[in-house]
């Protein structure tokens, strides 16, 4: 409210300005989160192999119990992606 003088009619205009400039830059990060992910993965790849994700030594860091835990919901998660293609 405060940038719209405490005027309600121009704090929804406002408001719907945000909403229409949040839409309109969704779809361009959207392209960035994919684009970023791609290459995050290209260089694990390269650094470590193609079944990076299953690397113990890089997924516990300091805690071996947290890099069990991760194998273990990685396995889970191929798992149920191989259930749900037969």
């Amino acid at each position: 409210m405060q940038k719209s003088n405490n005027n309600k009619e121009k704090a929804i205009e406002l408001y719907d300005w945000n909403i229409t400039l949040c839409e309109s830059l969704y779809s361009i990060l959207s392209y960035f989160e994919v684009i970023l992910r791609n290459i995050c993965n290209n260089k694990l790849i390269e650094k470590f192999s193609k079944n990076w994700y299953l690397n113990i030594k890089l997924l516990q860091g300091n805690n071996p119990e947290k890099g069990e835990w991760a194998i273990n919901k990685i396995n889970e998660t191929i798992k149920k992606i191989q259930k749900r293609k037969k």
